[in-house]
């Protein structure tokens, strides 16, 4: 089961779940690193990964259906078989999916 690359007809789901998990203003803040180093500036930035992490698992609840559907379709198989995925094979696909590049790319 692996997430294909979003299309153009994704982006109105991806809407609708960043609309209803009000991921705009739940983003972290980008801050200033001039000064750190290359190691630091990693560090730094894995941190603000975690916290984006933490902040969608926290809201997942707001658009689950969006997401099931936007999983299935996205991975070509049937809203039901992603609602039976273990738990950790369907926080897997939401990581996935989260941290895609399509996805990252709809925030720039």
């Amino acid at each position: 089961l692996n997430i294909m690359k979003l299309k153009g007809k994704h982006i109105f789901l991806l809407s609708k779940i960043v609309r209803k998990m009000d991921l705009k203003n739940k983003l972290p803040k980008t801050q200033n690193v001039s000064g750190l180093t290359d190691e630091e500036k990693i560090l730094k930035q894995e941190d603000i990964g975690r916290q984006f992490l933490f902040t969608v698992i926290e809201s997942l609840y707001l658009a689950e259906n969006e997401i099931i559907e936007l999983l299935a379709d996205a991975s070509s198989v049937e809203y039901e078989e992603i609602q039976n995925l273990s738990f950790s094979e369907l926080i897997e696909k939401v990581k996935e999916l989260f941290s895609s590049e399509d996805f990252q790319s709809f925030f720039k």
